[in-house]
């Protein structure tokens, strides 16, 4: 089987899940990643092929206009002739276009990942995202998300649609290969991930406040930092250590043996990598009762608090000190999870080509 990735939002966490998901089905099938031009993981380059959308906004506002960028994006589909399509990122993109309509002249069957179910809150660009990406969702031979309520979420947008449930691959051994024991914890509360509005951070700060003052923050990832939650921040002075850039694999695992806890406040989630890497290093979660956490969190011994609660968030924070580490647990790895996804390609696959009737007998199937 010829299956065809696209990938064209590659960065941070999403290079992960691509290097890890490709990685992983590179020696099961026949394989190409389609990415941006801006794509830096680690994939062998004879798996890729790049387009050219652009590094800064303003190359990429030129590129989402520009038909030679589509007539590339064409050619290369054309080209590769998959049997299956995998959009696995950035199906809201309009490069996504040529790709979908390359599928239907060639009869390839299209999986779309739906990472996000609806837009997290306080933000445009996600909103626009999913605006942009319904056409491509309803065109879709099937979709794959990562948990049973991501499912019905999807289910309730998309009537009818064909969804496989596979969860979200762990990557978490990038981080782990970097490991330093010696390094000890600290009465530390990490913050690690990329910078949104969803994201807690006031929440956090809030709490912050009402916890002794020899216990400190590091909130440490990429993005914007509002005014309001950098005033709370500034409150906060030298109690906060703020890193906000990308970090590499090796500063997150010198950061996940310096702290003592993770936080996870968020107001919003559907899926998250954060649990399975925080909990192969053993260090406890608290974090809000809110989608996929209200499974992932409490298997691996953390601790579930209402969102939006700086108080209760508070007393977790300060209990999770006292209990210490957790158990080191691992998540099933993209390896483990590959055959799921060679049985969801030969669902869509047959479908799409006619030569089997059922494949899919509703919503949220468990593969």
């Amino acid at each position: 089987m010829k299956v065809l990735l696209v990938a064209f939002s590659a960065r941070f966490a999403l290079e992960h899940y691509i290097d890890g998901f490709a990685s992983a089905l590179a020696d099961r099938v026949a394989l190409k990643v389609m990415v941006p031009d801006h794509y830096a993981g680690g994939l062998d380059s004879e798996l890729l092929v790049r387009v050219p959308c652009g590094t800064s906004k303003g190359q990429q506002m030129a590129a989402a206009f520009s038909p030679v960028t589509y007539w590339r994006i064409a050619r290369s589909v054309l080209q590769e002739a998959p049997d299956v399509i995998h959009i696995i990122s950035g199906e809201g993109y309009p490069w996504v276009l040529p790709v979908m309509m390359v599928a239907r002249w060639r009869s390839s069957a299209v999986l779309v990942t739906v990472h996000d179910a609806e837009a997290h809150p306080g933000s445009f660009i996600e909103r626009l995202n999913c605006a942009l990406r319904r056409p491509v969702l309803n065109q879709a031979t099937a979709l794959h998300v990562h948990t049973q309520e991501s499912a019905a979420l999807v289910q309730r947008s998309f009537p009818g649609a064909r969804i496989g449930v596979i969860p979200h691959g762990s990557f978490a051994e990038r981080f782990t290969i970097h490991d330093d024991p010696t390094i000890a914890p600290e009465r530390l509360v990490l913050f690690f991930g990329r910078i949104a509005a969803y994201k807690g951070i006031d929440i956090l700060c809030e709490a912050m406040r009402r916890l002794p003052g020899d216990i400190r923050l590091a909130i440490c990832g990429p993005g914007t930092l509002p005014e309001a939650e950098a005033a709370l921040v500034r409150e906060l002075g030298d109690r906060v250590i703020l890193e906000n850039r990308f970090l590499d694999e090796s500063e997150v695992a010198c950061w996940m043996r310096r702290a003592a806890v993770v936080a996870l406040p968020y107001t919003h989630v559907t899926a998250s990598s954060l649990p399975a890497i925080t909990a192969a290093f053993g260090r406890r979660i608290v974090a809000s009762r809110l989608g996929s956490f209200r499974d992932e969190i409490e298997e691996n011994g953390g601790i579930l608090v209402p969102p939006g609660n700086p108080d209760a968030l508070a007393i977790a924070l300060t209990e999770a000190m006292v209990m210490g580490d957790t158990p080191i647990t691992r998540a099933s790895t993209f390896t483990e999870l590959a055959p799921k996804f060679i049985e969801l390609y030969s669902r869509a696959f047959d479908r799409h080509d006619g030569t089997s009737e059922v494949k899919f007998s509703g919503a949220g199937i468990d593969v």
